[in-house]
């Protein structure tokens, strides 16, 4: 199995514009959006920054990290008929010292707002903040280059618009 685990790997890689090394396989985007969540080390008062467009697989780690840890989500007022400039200023706004992680969906599965990830990217690299994008509403229906998106992490699923079977998706890193 670790033929096809490395030709699936190969090959999710070359069309995401990234290396091997940087992709893992995954059941679902979900599974990677909670190792890169739950693989932080939070301590009380760190920010999670998400939006509140998200979708359950990035509001309920939040939910839990705010439980558990004592992080506070913070959660940026994005209208669903944003420009990307609008979307970008209310991301970047609520941008603090205290943010740990950006976590944010390529495209929102609310309303199917486009977010300009790499200029969300670079404004949260100003401040050496980490993004992570969850992708599960983007890959296979607009193009997406790692490269060219700068973020840190991406989970994707391959059963939405890969048209792959259920229990299928990546993690970039």
């Amino acid at each position: 199995t670790h033929g096809l685990q490395d030709e699936a790997r190969a090959a999710i890689s070359a069309f995401l514009g990234a290396d091997d090394e940087d992709v893992i396989l995954t059941h679902s985007t979900r599974e990677g959006v909670n190792v890169v969540v739950y693989g932080m080390d939070w301590k009380p008062g760190d920010e999670l920054l998400i939006c509140d467009l998200e979708h359950p697989a990035l509001t309920v780690p939040g939910d839990v990290l705010a439980q558990r840890m004592g992080v506070k989500v913070v959660s940026a007022n994005i209208p669903p008929l944003a420009t990307q400039a609008e979307a970008l200023s209310a991301v970047a706004s609520a941008l603090t010292e205290k943010t740990k992680l950006v976590a944010l969906s390529h495209i929102q599965f609310t309303c199917g707002l486009r977010m300009p990830i790499k200029e969300i990217a670079i404004a949260a690299h100003n401040m050496d903040i980490p993004v992570l994008v969850d992708g599960a509403q983007s890959v296979g229906h607009v193009g997406v280059n790692m490269k060219n998106l700068d973020c840190d992490f991406y989970a994707l699923s391959g059963q939405k618009w890969l048209m792959e079977p259920n229990g299928t998706g990546a993690l970039y890193m």
